[in-house]
């Protein structure tokens, strides 16, 4: 399944300097999630990942041994980052973003929208830039093939 222009849109959201952290990390990770999909294609079954980035950055250390350690560092501090983010739960009550499900963070409360149990731009940038070191260890260690 090639995702060459998905990946580039996506890119394009995921780098622009005057779009918002959030959209900026969530493009970011579509980029991951296509990219690690498409690598473990071959002897994974993919599909059971579902959006579980965490998940495919460690299984993605199996297949590059040199890289495992950093590669699980990636995952452990992605999954805290999302963890820790709040979001509106299906429930209609206050939650947290599942690290397994990174779309969750459609479903955000902002410090901007929510007096209580709500996220911050800081935390937003703090997820974004974890994001960016993990595109530019995949790009650069790991040697995906762009975009990334």
């Amino acid at each position: 399944m090639p995702s060459t222009y998905n990946r580039s849109a996506f890119q394009a959201v995921a780098t622009g300097a005057t779009i918002p952290a959030l959209a900026r990390a969530y493009a970011g990770l579509v980029v991951v999630e296509l990219a690690l999909k498409e690598a473990l294609k071959h002897g994974h079954r993919v599909q059971n990942l579902r959006h579980d980035v965490p998940e495919m950055l460690q299984r993605l250390g199996k297949l590059h041994p040199n890289c495992r350690a950093a590669l699980n560092q990636h995952r452990s501090d992605l999954a805290n980052k999302l963890s820790a983010l709040h979001a509106q739960e299906v429930t209609n009550t206050p939650g947290f973003v599942r690290h397994t499900a990174y779309p969750d963070l459609r479903y955000l409360r902002h410090s901007q929208d929510w007096k209580t149990s709500a996220s911050t731009d800081r935390e937003l940038d703090t997820l974004r830039a974890c994001v960016d070191r993990i595109r530019h260890f995949l790009r650069n260690n790991v040697r995906l093939p762009e975009p990334i």
